[in-house]
């Protein structure tokens, strides 16, 4: 399966969504989340993750975390392609469930795609690296938050070439907590 047919993920987005606004979780709502949004740099799309309590204390909360990004970038590659996909996953430490506005700071593996000529790196290929993501929410409800956040990336490609870089994302997220 290729995550850069962005059919495919509306598709199966579409689809979840009904199901997904039915369940509850079993500890009330506060264990599981899901975000959706827009993110931009170095090109523009959009992501969908899911983050998961792993512990909470009196004034912080880890959560195992993992996202898909889908950006198109401004130049195509020589394939005639212009994407940028990701997978991250890694731990969040946030502040605690209740708070009304919700201040996190995660870190992870990565791993990207870029098809098209990305400014940022060396040249369209796979790459690994790690991620550091800063941000804030506010809460619209009890069950629905909001918010950017700024992820730093630093990744070296794949296989026999060499080749590194680092860039920076913006994103706009919607956080459902389930």
């Amino acid at each position: 399966m290729v995550l850069a047919d962005s059919r495919l993920v509306r598709t199966v987005f579409c689809c979840s969504l009904p199901l997904l606004c039915a369940c509850t979780s079993p500890l009330g709502g506060e264990d599981l989340e899901l975000a959706l949004g827009a993110s931009a740099q170095p090109g523009f799309g959009g992501l969908v993750g899911l983050s998961q309590r792993v512990w909470e204390g009196e004034a912080r909360r880890v959560d195992f975390e993992m996202a898909l990004i889908h950006q198109e970038l401004a130049d195509e590659g020589p394939t005639g392609k212009n994407d940028w996909d990701e997978i991250r996953a890694g731990l969040k430490l946030r502040s605690p469930s209740q708070a009304s506005t919700v201040w996190f700071a995660s870190s992870g593996a990565v791993w990207l795609r870029a098809r098209g000529e990305p400014e940022v790196l060396d040249a369209p290929d796979d790459y690994g690296g790690l991620y550091l993501d800063l941000g804030l929410h506010f809460a619209l409800t009890p069950a629905l938050a909001t918010g950017p956040d700024l992820t730093f990336l630093a990744v070296d490609a794949e296989g026999d070439r060499s080749g590194s870089g680092t860039a920076t994302e913006l994103a706009w997220r919607f956080v459902w907590r389930l």
